[in-house]
């Protein structure tokens, strides 16, 4: 069920309790207003956010590390009462399993209505699916490999993030606006762009240097632990094992570095994410190419204005988005002095004080909680943060 508390900054806090053991990975869809989380316990749980109720338990046989929605556009009209947003994905060690949804006939789903969809070398770190042509899903692994299938023709795909086997690929994430192009990030504190055509070699490859600004950046290398496009395309978000954060731009086909977000974390980052927030008036190219979110396993939850020097002229100043009661948390968060006339800097954190397995966040479109953060920590439970927006 749903536990909601009013914070004094009108940010409000939601819990979802349901799984037996820590929650490792997130999906959300906004247009069904659905979450979709895999656990330590051996379940992926769909919960419906307009009830806050598990809609559907899907047994998994083993820790789910991912999950995905299948993209909206290759959805078909539900029927059936358990019928929910059709084909769902987790991985299950170096496993990905494909659900169909439809053939639900009770809330507990069994392991015989899954499909495996590829094999991995060894344990999936992120299933993802790419936003527009052809579906294809990708599964970044343990051996530093990313396995892509299309699912229809059963065509496979194998990159090799480190063709040495000794790095662990973290992340891998489709392009939007792109059909065929990927990005992954590993151990190796390396970022590679892929045309999944031509999967021999990437088209271009960044390595992230160490950083010896403070203590935190000397003793960990900068490996690579997620990854996220913004939704223009333009710009490639990494988030870092020492705590800072990467933005990559793309220009043609060489990434090049347009910053390096150094303070508010302090120890490594676990996810990273672009929310899609900006006022539906607004459809310039870039408009939501401003706005980065960031979740660390120090506990906290940040939001940075990545500026115009970095997102561009065309894009929506994330300081009008926001009611005026959002304002930085006094807290155990760093506190980023916010100069005006210098982005990037931090909007404001959330001391979430759990270490951050995962974060999601729905759009400012969804019907149930629009401009909501999903968090997974090392707790049972899933918590949402609902920021209010102007």
């Amino acid at each position: 069920g749903l536990h909601s508390k009013m914070e004094e900054d009108n940010i409000r806090k939601y819990i979802f309790k349901g799984h037996k053991g820590s929650v490792l990975c997130l999906a959300h869809a906004s247009i069904s207003s659905l979450l979709l989380s895999g656990s330590e316990d051996e379940t992926a749980r769909l919960w419906d956010l307009r009830t806050s109720k598990t809609a559907l338990c899907l047994l998994a046989g083993g820790e789910v590390t991912s999950v995905a929605f299948a993209p909206s556009a290759t959805l078909q009209p539900l029927d059936g009462p358990f019928a929910r947003n059709n084909h769902v994905y987790t991985s299950v060690d170096n496993s990905v399993f494909v659900y169909d949804l439809r053939m639900a006939t009770s809330p507990i789903v069994q392991i015989d209505l899954r499909q495996t969809l590829l094999e991995a070398t060894e344990e999936v770190n992120q299933i993802s699916c790419s936003c527009r042509g052809d579906l294809w899903v990708s599964a970044a692994d343990d051996s530093g490999t990313v396995h892509v299938v299309h699912p229809e023709s059963k065509r496979r795909r194998v990159l090799r993030h480190d063709s040495t086997n000794v790095a662990m690929a973290m992340s891998a994430v489709f392009r939007p606006k792109r059909r065929d192009e990927i990005a992954s990030g590993g151990t190796d504190c390396t970022v590679h762009l892929w045309d999944v055509s031509k999967p021999r070699r990437p088209i271009s490859s960044f390595v992230m240097e160490r950083d010896d600004v403070g203590a935190n950046q000397v003793c960990n290398p900068p490996m690579v632990h997620s990854l996220a496009w913004s939704p223009s395309g333009r710009l490639l978000a990494a988030g870092l094992g020492d705590g800072t954060i990467g933005i990559l731009r793309i220009d043609g086909r060489k990434m090049t570095l347009a910053a390096r977000l150094r303070e508010g974390h302090d120890s490594s980052i676990a996810t990273v994410l672009f929310p899609n927030w900006s006022t539906a008036g607004n459809n310039h190219v870039l408009a939501q190419d401003r706005l980065l979110a960031t979740a660390g396993t120090d506990g906290s939850l940040l939001c940075f204005d990545l500026g115009k020097s970095v997102a561009g002229d065309g894009a929506v100043d994330p300081t009008s988005l926001f009611g005026k009661s959002v304002v930085p948390l006094e807290s155990s968060i760093n506190q980023v002095s916010l100069s005006e006339d210098a982005p990037p800097n931090m909007l404001f954190g959330i001391p979430h004080e759990k270490k951050v397995n995962w974060m999601v966040c729905s759009g400012n479109d969804d019907s149930v909680l629009p401009a909501t953060f999903f968090v997974a920590d090392t707790s049972n439970d899933i918590t949402a943060y609902a920021i209010p927006m102007r």
